[in-house]
């Protein structure tokens, strides 16, 4: 570049010099015109050349960039780290239900002549209780007399008795009664004489000091 401009300086000096003035002579101003007509090619040959060395510089910065773009090959061997696969345990969840719980009877020794043999252990699981244990139902073997039936002397010792309310069902759990103001089960005592054996379609059948009677549904006693 500096070549080509020091010729671009010498041209441009050349020609102002061949520039006729007054004190100039005419064989001189001749020769600076021929001088000057050969100075517009010299001027288009600098700038052909400049613009190629210009080319000429990017290409070979674009050839200089792309290499120093370029990726330095590494083996896949030591560049990529050794994997290593670990294995995690499965998680175990527990068991949403209650283990039994196991109840195990120490061991006893057994003497057999002059040897102790030890017996081996034995496991008995705790079995559960049933959940709904039925209570025992009264059987009716026999007629029943209702309350105004019963002799006179037991009627007069009895408490008044109001049924105020009755369901009979063939489940003895769903059966229910209120007597007196108080609901009541069979095998309960409304007095310490006064007792409820069992619920029947009819009514109730109570016990009083051993004797059986039948109260009706939705009925009423009075000594």
């Amino acid at each position: 570049m500096s070549y080509l401009l020091d010729a671009l300086r010498k041209s441009e000096q050349e020609r102002q010099q061949n520039v006729p003035n007054l004190h100039t002579p005419i064989q001189e101003w001749e020769a600076g015109e021929e001088s000057e007509s050969r100075s517009p090619w010299l001027i288009v040959i600098a700038a052909l050349l400049a613009v190629i060395c210009l080319l000429l510089a990017l290409m070979l910065w674009r050839n200089q960039t792309v290499n120093d773009a370029a990726p330095v090959p590494v083996t896949a061997a030591s560049s990529a780290p050794s994997a290593s696969v670990s294995t995690t345990p499965a998680a175990t969840t527990p068991n949403s239900e209650q283990p039994i719980k196991v109840r195990e009877k120490p061991s006893l020794p057994v003497r057999t002549g002059n040897r102790v043999v030890e017996k081996a252990p034995v496991v008995t699981a705790n079995k559960p209780a049933p959940a709904n244990a039925s209570a025992p139902e009264f059987v009716i073997d026999g007629p029943v007399p209702r309350a105004y039936e019963l002799p006179r002397d037991l009627r007069s010792e009895m408490p008044p008795l109001t049924m105020n309310s009755h369901i009979y069902s063939t489940d003895a759990k769903s059966s229910f009664v209120m007597i007196n103001g108080s609901s009541i089960e069979p095998g309960q005592t409304l007095t310490p004489d006064l007792k409820l054996l069992a619920i029947t379609a009819d009514g109730a059948v109570l016990e009083f000091r051993g004797t059986r009677f039948l109260l009706p549904a939705m009925s009423s006693f009075e000594p």
